[in-house]
């Protein structure tokens, strides 16, 4: 194809036929893999799929490694791919081409538009952002000096597949995709704005789009940037015809086939999105071959491997760049089956530096919403346009316009929290997605209850763009808390799947004063091995407690957190945030309504004084949450386990026997099980061991304190005996086609899927192979990896989405089952999982040296906060800590008394279990450095007996800390004598043992150590008798990066009250 298109290739004339097939893309966002897939997701199906049968054979070259690729420049010259993108502590990382670099020895620079350059022969560190899964962006390339060749745009790159067609039992007849078809639903009466999205070329600073609903405006400028694009979009419905009036600045030019300027108009038919019609205000032609602007129709459910064969665009030249008013007659390029919705958006696209173009629709006029209240007092007087609800604490705002939220203020001192919120949905259907929000809504009744648990506003609203669908919205008070609840009913007896996704839009004045905004306290967070910025959306199986979005004053004296709550009348985890300039979005959920099978969810946001953790303290007293880790009772062994090898090798049978009768866990990876086979019978974990029931059995003969378990994660792959045998378990698609995941398998290097996690058949089916294999296999415990955990993606094959409780009930009955076959075993998992008792924390070597310097304070907040997220017996295991980041390791497993990693460094990972079970007391000891930013950390635990005070210091010196412990809030009473030992953390020594290759160092060999063994700390009296009166000031010796401990215990009352002093 040598145009724009969503392109899918019908292959009914090649049945039976071996076909070659050869991807060529020269879009600079596109990626080719060699070892993993091609990014953008090809995918080969047999028959028509506008046929009223569905095509029954789908190639799936989606994931798929290609045979060849590389890039080919404009003579014809074959370039190899040879380029290994870097990916934390992995050796090797993935091989990846783009037409911006396709090797180290030939990368590019893309400038201007039309010309590129490129220096042959010399590694070019800094000329082109690349992309790989482990670090989002990272720069090549390098110097200048050479002389540069000019040439045209960047040379294509290809993939190159072989693929035997499958033929057909039956042929398929296909349905003209241009014949006249309903409307999808009944157009509105005056034109609705549905939605806004805006597009820029985020690597390239100065360009903007803004597209604002309320103005019906759309502005685009280039901002002084040599190339890129920004485009400005709104979704409408009902409009036959539009009037803008235009306005343009600087020049416009058209030398290359994607420049343009101008317009676009999306048409939306009964099948989706099927038409797009450019029109150039001086710059753009026929020939174009950018996908821009796509996102809001290419990236959509709604675009069918029906509309990517029976898509069409045209280009429609308006003349140079006009001042003044224009009209299009919408109808008049409209396909067939247009239903009156549409996408208008104005863009630029590599047009010169000083560019920019604005569109104002004049003949539409705007929902006019009511006009925002920021003074609590003012609220008297708009009783026409709000409604009021109120406890002891807060009042709330309602509109009586649209529902949605208008205000949430504290009473006491009128501070407003949140501004008008303005929640979001999106609409599923078999053939239709639609997105919109509550700016549409339009009330039906608004009215003021009394329930058993106190007063509530009940809304109820329809909206214009979903005819049919009924939204009620339900606010109460409830024990102190802020909640909205929603119910969505229909009238449509097929259905389609509905989704909420809540919007706090905070009080600027209070988000002026504030910090701490989003889901975390800090700018970075480590997910999926990768650090991630906060406001990215976290994997799922990471969305534990310390997820909730919270914005707090930065005097601590008030803030604001929200979470989910429940999901159809159950319980679920929170989900992941997603931050913004103004506030937070969080997605509630996605469920199937239809008619007489309605579906509701329940958000919260909790207003309190202090700082993060009191979210932490309430979410953990919630008695739902309390649930899970009461029925998990702790196995003896996980409490006192010593350390996690990761992955078995020979060597930790010797090193289990070393610290024996410690236990000592791993996890027998070199089966390289695929995903999904997870039972005991399976062929290819017989193939890679003559006798996979006897590994646990005879090394825990050699090591009776070793603990055993394979790898385990919640999705299959194509190796499996599930996908071979039972591929109905998984996810699927409209069209009937496994949905992948979008992450390779380690074993097949391919596409891995969802199981239907929302089908109790399918958990039970999933639950008795792992209790046959604990049984069979005779392990210890099932190790859980993260991927799949939590996914809650549309399944047209059951019309239905697995929710977070559902998973809540897959390990619930895993966790009982193994119990049963071996009463002292446990979950293991990386993160933290419902009903586990061992989890990992995954950095690599980056986050490691991180918190070795000076930039200690953004990953030491995970490390807090997943210590005030312990329960009862849990252990926790910093994993990744190779040989030069252990002493780092050693020093935090001191500072929280958590197990150690590998082995090595034994006596210190001893010292750290003597404190294991240790509970955090935040307010015992000041100051927190949270809250004032002290370079060093300073904690406060009760430990059965007696308490421990532990300090890490993070300057590069020894030196001196003083602290202030109170022992009252450490368990003990006015009066009692205290006795205090200071234990001081011993640096760990090492020596060179050989050289090692590690990722970071880009392959070059470095020193590889070894630790010695000797004693890991050393002891003496700090005081003694000391009577208990209240706070005490401590001053403790603090080497660096090294742990010291306070250990305090009572000797009993004390006879007379004596005064504190420091010590």
């Amino acid at each position: 194809m040598n145009r724009w298109s969503p392109y899918a290739i019908d292959l009914s004339k090649y049945r039976g036929k071996n076909v070659k097939i050869r991807l060529l893309t020269e879009q600079i966002e596109n990626r080719i893999c060699q070892d993993m897939p091609f990014w953008g997701n090809p995918r080969i199906v047999t028959g028509n799929p506008l046929a009223k049968t569905p095509p029954k054979e789908i190639l799936n070259l989606a994931m798929t490694p290609p045979e060849r690729a590389g890039g080919l420049l404009a003579d014809g010259t074959f370039i190899p791919l040879d380029e290994k993108a870097q990916s934390f502590g992995y050796e090797g990382g993935v091989t990846l081409v783009t037409p911006g670099m396709v090797n180290r020895k030939h990368s590019i620079l893309v400038y201007g538009g039309d010309k590129y350059i490129t220096v042959g022969g010399k590694s070019q560190p800094g000329l082109y952002i690349g992309y790989d899964m482990s670090w989002d962006y990272e720069k090549y390339g390098g110097g200048t000096g050479d002389k540069p060749y000019v040439g045209p745009l960047p040379p294509p790159v290809f993939a190159e597949w072989s693929v035997d067609v499958p033929k057909l039992e039956e042929p398929a007849t296909a349905d003209n995709p241009s014949a006249e078809a309903p409307a999808s639903f009944p157009l509105p009466t005056e034109p609705l704005v549905l939605s806004k999205k805006e597009d820029v070329y985020r690597h390239q600073a100065g360009l903007t789009a803004k597209a604002s609903r309320e103005a019906l405006t759309l502005e685009v400028a280039m901002g002084n940037a040599p190339l890129g694009w920004a485009f400005a979009g709104l979704e409408m419905l009902g409009a036959s015809k539009l009037d803008l009036d235009i306005q343009s600045g600087g020049s416009f030019a058209s030398k290359a086939p994607n420049d343009f300027a101008g317009l676009i108009v999306d048409y939306h038919t009964s099948n989706g999105y099927m038409k797009r019609v450019f029109f150039g205000l001086g710059a753009g032609n026929a020939a174009r071959t950018d996908l821009r602007p796509g996102g809001w129709i290419l990236d959509e459910a709604s675009f069918s491997l029906a509309q990517r064969l029976a898509w069409t665009a045209e280009f429609v030249d308006l003349g140079a760049k006009p001042n003044g008013s224009i009209s299009l007659d919408l109808k008049k390029y409209a396909p067939a089956n247009w239903n009156g919705r549409i996408w208008i958006a104005a863009g630029l696209q590599n047009q010169p530096a000083d560019a920019t173009l604005s569109a104002r629709i004049t003949n539409v006029q705007p929902r006019v919403a009511s006009k925002p209240i920021a003074d609590l007092d003012a609220l008297k007087s708009r009783s026409a346009d709000f409604a009021v609800l109120e406890d002891s604490e807060c009042l709330l705002a309602i509109s009586k316009t649209s529902g949605s939220v208008a205000g949430l203020w504290r009473k006491r001192d009128k501070t407003r929290l949140l501004g008008p919120c303005t929640d979001t949905y999106r609409m599923e259907s078999r053939t239709v997605v639609t997105r919109f929000d509550e700016g549409g809504d339009h009330v039906r009744s608004c009215d003021l209850i009394n329930t058993p648990s106190g007063p509530a506003l009940v809304v109820i609203c329809s909206t214009p763009a979903v005819p049919g669908l009924l939204i009620t919205k339900t606010y109460r008070f409830d024990a102190g808390l802020t909640s909205k609840r929603v119910d969505f009913s229909t009238t449509d007896p097929e259905g389609f799947f509905i989704t909420w996704e809540q919007n706090s839009s905070l009080d600027p004045a209070f988000q002026s004063e504030s910090r701490f905004g989003g889901g975390f306290a800090a700018s970075k967070r480590v997910a999926q091995g990768r650090v991630v910025e906060a406001d990215d959306a976290a994997p799922a199986e990471q969305a534990d407690i310390k997820s909730p979005a919270m914005q707090i004053r930065k005097d601590f004296s008030l803030g604001l957190a929200a979470y989910r709550f429940r999901v159809n009348d159950r319980y679920v985890l929170p989900s992941p945030v997603v931050t913004k300039p103004t506030g937070w979005n969080l997605p509630i959920f996605t469920s199937y309504v239809r008619e007489a099978s309605p579906v509701s969810a329940v958000a919260r946001w909790f207003v309190f004084e202090g700082d993060f953790i009191k979210v932490i303290d309430h979410y953990a007293s919630l008695p739902e949450y309390q649930a899970i880790w009461t029925l998990r009772q702790p196995a003896a062994w996980g409490k006192d386990l010593l350390l996690d090898t990761t992955w078995f090798t020979d060597a930790d049978v010797a090193l289990a026997q070393s610290v024996a009768p410690a236990p000592v866990s791993s996890t027998l990876w070199f089966l390289n099980l695929p995903w999904g086979d997870w039972g005991p019978d399976h062929a290819a974990a017989k193939a890679n061991h003559p006798d996979v029931y006897n590994i646990a059995p005879s090394l825990r003969q050699a090591a009776p304190n070793l603990r055993l378990s394979t790898y385990h994660n919640f999705l299959f792959d194509e190796d499996s005996d599930i996908f071979r045998d039972s591929p109905e378990v998984g996810v699927r698609d409209r069209e009937g086609i496994l949905v992948s995941t979008g992450m390779s398998s380690d074993r097949t290097k391919g596409p891995s899927y969802y199981f239907q996690m929302g089908s109790p058949e399918v958990r039970r089916l999933i639950v008795d192979l792992h209790r046959r294999k604990m049984r069979d296999w005779k392990l210890d415990f099932l190790y859980f990896d993260g991927p799949g955990f939590g996914s809650e993606v549309i399944d047209w094959g059951t019309k239905n989405v697995a929710q977070s409780y559902d998973y809540l009930d897959y390990l619930r009955a895993t966790y009982l089952a193994m119990r049963e076959v071996n009463p002292d075993s446990l979950i293991m998992c990386n993160g933290v999982l419902p009903y586990s008792q061992v989890g990992y924390i995954e950095f690599r070597h980056e986050q490691w040296n991180d918190l070795s310097g000076p930039n200690w304070r953004t990953l030491a907040y995970q490390f807090l906060y997943r210590k005030l997220t312990e329960t009862e017996g849990y252990t926790t295991v910093p994993i990744f800590a190779f040989i030069e980041d252990q002493a780092t390791a050693l020093a935090y497993i001191n500072l929280y008394g958590w197990a150690g990693n590998f082995g090595g460094g034994i006596p210190w990972k001893l010292s750290a279990r003597d404190f294991r079970g240790m509970k955090l007391v935040p307010e015992a000891v000041a100051p927190a450095w949270w809250r004032t930013g002290d370079n060093f950390e300073a904690y406060g635990f009760t430990q059965d007996q007696r308490a421990v005070v532990t300090v890490l210091n993070h300057e590069t010196e020894e030196r001196e800390i003083e602290i202030t412990v109170d022992p009252t809030k450490l368990g003990f009473a006015v009066g009692d004598r205290l006795d205090a030992t200071l234990r001081l953390m011993l640096p760990p020594t090492r020596q060179v043992a050989g050289t090692v290759k590690r990722d970071f160092t880009g392959g070059k060999e470095i020193p590889n150590y070894e630790y010695n063994e000797g004693p890991a700390f050393e002891e003496s009296v700090l005081f003694q008798g000391q009577v208990c009166t209240g706070p005490i000031q401590v001053k403790v010796k603090a080497r660096p990066m090294l742990v010291s401990s306070v250990i305090l215990t009572s000797a009993g009352p004390s006879d007379s009250t004596e005064k504190a002093t420091s010590h």
